[in-house]
């Protein structure tokens, strides 16, 4: 056959994947089939339009390029909304967190359903526990619960709904125990204890300083007989002689007394309930502003 141009070749217009295409690659004639021509063309796969293209689903601007749907700034990509660094963040099912963790914002946990809100469970400890199951905190109806996971499900409540407006209230602030005569019970620069000689009652002390202020209470005696003072006090780091100069003889004598700590601008109730031989005295100093 003599020689044609190309030009003067008959046309096909549904090539085989496998036919064979002259291309002038860096200053050399080359071959290439029609295959790899669709893969390297502009909408072929590695083309711009192609799905490893520019704009192709592998793409830079495609669905898994670097601002596509799976990219790092996409959807769920690092910095999208379901990435590792989103703005907002949808975990479901049961998921362990390891190591430490940082949550910046706002955290949810938990989704409303009927009487249950949100629950956290935290791990026991593993030595010297009496616990069962977990240590569980949620919200049910108008409660926040602190309980434990396993046994009879020991635990405490708030009801928020009977809390004041603001978040205004405060929880208890107390030191409890029971304690010979002569050893103390301490709060914040207050220690109490009961006197190891004259009257027997109530004794006071600072930690450090000095406290001046007021003391009133009210007690009653296991005898029968009861009834109520008040006194300034002026404190230091020795030990009063029983407060109002009270003397308690009898096991279960108990007094009450409301102690206004001018220097420090405080209140505290203490409860006090005499032991046997002045043993395993009961005191309570429970900080009331």
């Amino acid at each position: 056959m003599a020689d044609q141009k190309i030009s003067q070749l008959t046309e096909v217009t549904n090539p085989n994947p496998n036919d064979v295409i002259p291309i002038v690659n860096g200053g050399s004639t080359k071959k290439i089939t029609v295959a790899n021509l669709a893969v390297a063309g502009s909408s072929g796969t590695s083309g711009s339009n192609g799905s490893s293209g520019t704009s192709g689903s592998n793409g830079s601007s495609g669905t898994s390029g670097s601002s596509g749907t799976s990219g790092v700034n996409g959807t769920s990509g690092t910095s999208g909304t379901s990435g590792t660094s989103p703005t907002t963040a949808i975990v479901t099912g049961s998921n362990t967190f390891s190591g430490t963790n940082t949550f910046n914002d706002v955290v949810t946990f938990g989704a409303s359903s009927g009487d249950e809100g949100g629950e956290i469970h935290l791990a026991l400890a593993q030595t010297n526990q009496n616990l069962t199951g977990s240590v569980n905190l949620d919200v049910w109806r108008n409660r926040l619960r602190l309980w434990e996971g396993g046994g009879n499900a020991r635990g405490v409540h708030i009801d928020l709904s009977k809390a004041p407006d603001g978040v205004n209230g405060e929880l208890l602030w107390k030191a409890t125990g029971l304690v010979n005569a002569g050893s103390f019970i301490s709060l914040d620069n207050l220690k109490a204890t009961v006197t190891t000689g004259g009257n027997r009652g109530l004794g006071l002390a600072t930690v450090s300083g000095t406290i001046a202020g007021y003391a009133s209470g009210q007690y009653q005696v296991i005898s029968g007989g009861g009834g109520g003072s008040a006194v300034t006090i002026n404190l230091t780091t020795s030990v009063s002689t029983s407060i109002i100069g009270w003397n308690f003889t009898g096991q279960g004598d108990t007094a009450t007394y409301i102690i206004r700590d001018d220097t420090n601008s405080r209140v505290y109730r203490i409860i006090m309930i005499i032991g046997g031989s002045y043993n395993n005295n009961f005191i309570s100093i429970e900080r009331l502003y």
